[in-house]
C-alpha cells in the first residue's frame, strides 16, 4: 500500500501499524493517527488539528516497553524467516517489485529488530 501511495516520496514521517495494536512503535512513542482501518480518514483528528489541539496518543513507559517486548518476539521470528528463505529463488521472486528487492526485505527486518532492541536498551 505504501508503495502504491508513494508515501516514501512524500515530505512526512509515516508508519503502518497493525489495526489491532497501538499506533506507537520503537521510534515513535507520541503519535497522531490519521487513518482508521475500515473507516478511512479520522475526521476527529483532523478537527483537533484545525483547532491546534491534536489528540496525541502516548502510552505510559511500562505500556510502551511491554508492547516492544511483544513486538520483539514477532520481529525476531520475521528476521529468522527472511534469513531462512533469502536464497530460495521462489521467495526472492515473490519479494521483488515496486522498486523493492529481497535485500530490502532483509534490511528492513534487521533494522526493525535493531530499533526495538535499541529502544528497550534505553
Amino acid at each position: 500500500m505504501a508503495d502504491v501511495l508513494r508515501l516514501g516520496k512524500r515530505p512526512l514521517m509515516w508508519s503502518c501499524r497493525p489495526a489491532a495494536g497501538p499506533a506507537w512503535n520503537a521510534r515513535h512513542r507520541r503519535v497522531v493517527r490519521f487513518w482508521i482501518d475500515g473507516d478511512g480518514v479520522d475526521e476527529e483528528m483532523l478537527d483537533s488539528l484545525r483547532r491546534r489541539e491534536p489528540a496525541v496518543s502516548e502510552p505510559s513507559l511500562e505500556e510502551w516497553r511491554a508492547q516492544l517486548r511483544d513486538e520483539r518476539v514477532i520481529a525476531d521470528r520475521h528476521l529468522r524467516t527472511v534469513l531462512d528463505s533469502y536464497h530460495e529463488p521462489a521467495w526472492r521472486r515473490e519479494h521483488k517489485g515496486y522498486g523493492r528487492y529481497p535485500e530490502d526485505h532483509l534490511w528492513f527486518a534487521a533494522q526493525g529488530l535493531r530499533e526495538i532492541d535499541d529502544a528497550l536498551g534505553d
